[in-house]
């Protein structure tokens, strides 16, 4: 038995079992497993066409089985979650959803404002892969770093939010098409704060979020609506395609299509190549600069290493990034610290569904998902965007009980 063997057997029988409990395939956790299902579907492919082969060496067999571990430690209580028993969700009023979507348009505008004269320039550079080379190998800048750049980034951060008020919008109805609308296209900021920066995983990642924010309410969405917003994410889909297509070309010429192979099944095997390194590449909280700010303490260094099958800037799964953060132990403390949080906050009667704890599900979902590929919140912003997932999800805790209308929604009859 070797690594790859050991990973596939254990997300086809984790993706099996949950089908089985839920009854279905469209729910929010089995769409996350099944995003790493697809990066080990995609390293096999990538290793059939001819790539290296070494992460089936015997040594990479404790390796494979850690990561499995830890992705027991981190999956579990968040697919432990029945979304499939949730018969309604209880938001607050009409008023106070109203007064917050007001404000996530508000800044999603600003930062689409922001970017959208960088993410021009990069597109005028005519040689979409040298506008690449130039951001992230000599450090050339598209966009003008300075306290809006601070302010847009975190803006851009809450696009998933956007997406969550437009399906709940969506559902309730009236007179809130424009709202809709402009919530919709302030989702996009994250995309062109990313692809300021001549990067496509923003693309990638509006696409995750899409996908499992819709199949929470999926239940809730009558079933013309289901089809209306099926065909509209295809096209959506498939016009933000063409920008990450075209900076793929410019990246890699003629081999885009293994690429996007390539690009999907590195984690994996890098995650393994990690542990060819004595000791472990650790620099304790390197991606947290915000504690370091706060505390008014010196920022450490990021770990830098190579060697022939690997190194610091290949993907390697969230799992590696907690581990260049925290180390083995603290990876694992860190396992059951999310666990221990994401349970208490999830825990209800098992058929209602709170607003509060839309927070902490879509904290937790932007992690994992976003994780298959590297550690997403590693910046400032992405800092300040899980301090105020949990923020957010204790103030609406304590203050839900005080809002006297509630918005419910019901579950539709199948």
């Amino acid at each position: 038995m070797n690594s790859i063997t050991i990973v596939t057997v254990f997300f086809v029988v984790y993706l099996v079992a949950l089908k089985r409990k839920r009854g279905g395939w469209l729910y929010p956790s089995i769409f996350l497993v099944a995003i790493y299902m697809l990066s080990i579907i995609c390293l096999i492919i990538d290793m059939a066409s001819g790539h290296s082969h070494a992460v089936l060496n015997v040594r990479y067999l404790l390796p494979a089985l850690f990561f499995v571990f830890l992705c027991v430690l981190y999956f579990v209580p968040f697919t432990s979650f029945r979304e499939d028993k949730v018969e309604e969700i209880v938001l607050p009023s009409k008023k106070v959803m109203d007064n917050i979507s007001v404000v996530l348009i508000i800044l999603s505008f600003e930062s689409i404002i922001f970017f959208a004269g960088s993410v021009r320039d990069v597109f005028s550079y005519g040689d979409l892969g040298a506008a690449r080379d130039d951001r992230y190998i000599y450090g050339t800048s598209f966009v003008e770093h300075s306290i809006w750049y601070t302010v847009s980034s975190v803006s851009a951060s809450l696009y998933m939010f956007d997406i969550l008020f437009y399906f709940i919008y969506r559902i309730i109805g009236g007179k809130n098409g424009v709202r809709r609308v402009l919530l919709f296209v302030g989702s996009f900021s994250e995309t062109l704060h990313v692809l300021s920066e001549a990067g496509r995983d923003g693309i990638v990642f509006w696409l995750f979020a899409f996908v499992f924010i819709y199949l929470i309410f999926r239940p809730f969405l009558e079933k013309k609506q289901r089809s209306s917003i099926a065909k509209s994410f295809v096209i959506i889909a498939f016009v933000i395609m063409i920008p990450f297509t075209m900076i793929s070309k410019g990246r890699f010429q003629d081999n885009t299509n293994d690429s996007y192979i390539n690009y999907m099944g590195q984690p994996f095997k890098h995650f393994c190549y990690y542990f060819d390194f004595s000791p472990l590449p650790v620099s304790y909280g390197q991606s947290f600069p915000l504690f370091f700010e706060v505390l008014h303490m010196p920022q450490p260094q990021y770990c830098v290493y190579k060697n022939e099958l690997t190194d610091s800037t290949a993907f390697g799964t969230f799992l590696r990034g907690f581990l260049t953060n925290f180390g083995i132990v603290g990876t694992l403390l860190v396992g059951v610290i999310m666990a221990f949080l994401f349970r208490v906050t999830m825990r209800s009667n098992g058929k209602t569904l709170f607003f509060n704890q839309f927070f902490m599900y879509i904290l937790y979902f932007q992690i994992y998902s976003q994780g298959v590929f590297y550690f997403r919140q590693y910046t400032r912003g992405g800092n300040l965007f899980i301090v105020l997932c949990l923020l957010f999800t204790l103030l609406f805790k304590l203050n839900f009980s005080s809002d006297t209308i509630p918005v419910v929604i019901k579950r539709k009859v199948e």
